[in-house]
């Protein structure tokens, strides 16, 4: 596995520290969350567990060859051998892309979310504190079950398509995208498009190290696109933010408060 620090001057401090790699062992079958359904399901004897410290993106290749991107704060859990399924969860986001293999289904589940494919490249965004869940496919096609509730629906993905799964209602919405919008990361790069500010300060808080906190809630709904590159400081994405925006924001060292102007 190789890692890469995102290297960023805006960065408060950068994060040397390698990504954390556990590997459990157990003498029969051990179970890890299935986020769907009855939240559990089996693996085999030995699996892998991978965690992405803030501030640092990792490489990861997966027993099969399929090679992963793992962004800031995010975890995966994987067996350490594949068997008749190469079944992976994922909390955060990551970028896949994954050896063709028909006989072997590949699997990314995630709390709301299961994806299916046989061989392709696309990028999931599911961190649990997120208001939505999306799915970006690159190449090949996906299909994607998702669970929020009792609602649980189906669908097909072709590529340069996203989907997009409100967790907190079940709604769905399926468009067209840019996909280099959504895999920017991967380069250190933030892109926006249509994103609530209470999921952008969710990732500069991944980005940054610090704890964004908002006295006035209405402000966590409100949609941006925008695009920073890898030169801007917290700061001066914060400016840019609130720019001919109703509210400001006030920083004490690693603490941020958002409020009303």
């Amino acid at each position: 596995m190789k890692q890469t620090t995102i290297k960023k001057n805006y960065f408060l401090r950068i994060v040397s520290v390698a990504a954390v790699i556990l590997v459990l062992l157990t003498t029969g079958w051990i179970s890890f969350q299935k986020g769907y359904g009855d939240g559990m399901t089996e693996l085999q004897a030995a699996r892998v567990e991978v965690k992405s410290p803030v501030g640092t993106i990792s490489e990861i290749v997966l027993p099969d060859g399929s090679l992963v991107s793992l962004n800031a704060g995010s975890r995966i859990i994987y067996p350490s051998v594949f068997d008749r399924n190469r079944e992976i969860f994922l909390e955060g986001e990551a970028y896949f892309d994954v050896m063709k293999n028909e006989a072997q289904p590949f699997v990314v589940k995630s709390s709301t979310m299961c994806v299916q494919v046989l061989g392709t490249k696309f990028n999931l965004q599911a961190y649990p504190q997120c208001s939505q869940t999306l799915l970006t496919l690159e190449e090949g096609s996906v299909e994607a079950t998702t669970h929020v509730g009792e609602n649980i629906e189906k669908l097909i993905l072709l590529p340069n398509q996203q989907l997009r799964l409100d967790n907190q209602t079940g709604e769905l919405k399926r468009n067209k995208v840019n996909t280099s919008h959504y895999t920017s990361w991967r380069k250190g790069n933030l892109i926006f498009r249509d994103i609530p500010l209470e999921d952008i300060t969710g990732v500069l808080e991944r980005y940054f190290n610090v704890t964004i906190a908002y006295k006035d809630a209405k402000f966590k709904q409100e949609k941006y696109y925008v695009t920073f590159d890898n030169q801007e400081t917290l700061d001066e994405i914060l400016e840019l933010l609130s720019y001919q925006r109703n509210w400001k924001y006030t920083r004490n060292g690693q603490q941020i408060e958002i409020m009303k102007k």
